[in-house]
């Protein structure tokens, strides 16, 4: 599915660095709670579900966002404590973040 950009020849520079970095204090902060196969397992599902995929090789001639994601837990859930949130208002700085540049949709969430 093509991405809904505002103007098609935008650009939003590579993000890896910062992205990288928060995937690294995400996994450090998860591994000392004991909660980091809990969440490998999720990200996974999200694999298996074709919901994200992994890169096999990075080249300049594709646009490429690293979207950063973080854990939230809800103890007081019954079914799912666990809730993947991912961040496109992340970005390389002084650049646009992909929020910036993507046509806003309709909000789907039930109030």
């Amino acid at each position: 599915v093509a991405m809904p950009w505002i103007e098609p020849n935008v650009r939003v520079d590579s993000n890896f660095n910062g992205a990288f970095n928060r995937l690294k204090s995400l996994t450090r902060k998860l591994n000392e709670r004991g909660k980091l196969r809990e969440y490998d397992c999720a990200m996974r599902e999200y694999m298996n579900n074709d919901c994200a995929e992994l890169l096999p090789e990075v080249t300049n001639d594709i646009r490429i966002y690293f979207m950063p994601h973080r854990a939230v837990y809800r103890d007081d859930k019954d079914t799912s404590k666990l809730r993947i949130v991912f961040d496109a208002s992340a970005h390389a700085p002084g650049m646009p973040s992909l929020n910036d540049v993507l046509l806003q949709g309709e909000n789907l969430v039930p109030f």
